[in-house]
């Protein structure tokens, strides 16, 4: 959130002052979740732990994100939607159909850690199974 309201404002970083003062004005029923020192702010009707969203990014650029702009919640989703629609494949396959369902620019290594992450975190973990670089639905998750 605080990338989106910097490159807003044209500056390149936010300082430790700027960013203390933008924390304080987070409403206290926004829900936050720490994600490899990143923080991620949810509203206050969302859990994150049962959330099933995926936000996908429109015609406009500043819609889209980096990959440490979304939580591993997020990226999870995405991954569970790319299995529902291929049954399995492989991980780098995977990390390649995430990225580009999100709008990422490049699939980076960087990439490729996070959505490995994601497919341990969470719901997700219970759902996806992996072995030898492939990635697939494990029994009994239902498709669609």
């Amino acid at each position: 959130m605080f990338k989106r309201v910097t490159r807003a404002w044209g500056l390149s970083r936010v300082g430790s002052r700027i960013e203390a003062h933008l924390i304080a004005l987070v409403p206290k029923q926004v829900t936050r979740t720490m994600d490899n020192d990143i923080t991620f702010y949810w509203p206050g009707h969302a859990k994150p732990s049962t959330w099933e969203g995926i936000r996908v990014p429109g015609g406009d650029p500043e819609t889209r994100r980096s990959i440490d702009e979304v939580s591993l919640e997020e990226l999870g989703n995405a991954a569970m939607y790319i299995l529902m629609q291929q049954r399995g494949t492989s991980q780098e396959g995977l990390v390649k159909a995430v990225c580009q369902l999100l709008g990422v620019a490049r699939t980076t290594a960087d990439a490729g850690i996070r959505i490995s992450w994601a497919l341990t975190h969470g719901r997700v973990q219970a759902t996806v199974a992996m072995e030898g670089g492939s990635v697939w639905l494990r029994n009994g998750v239902s498709v669609g």
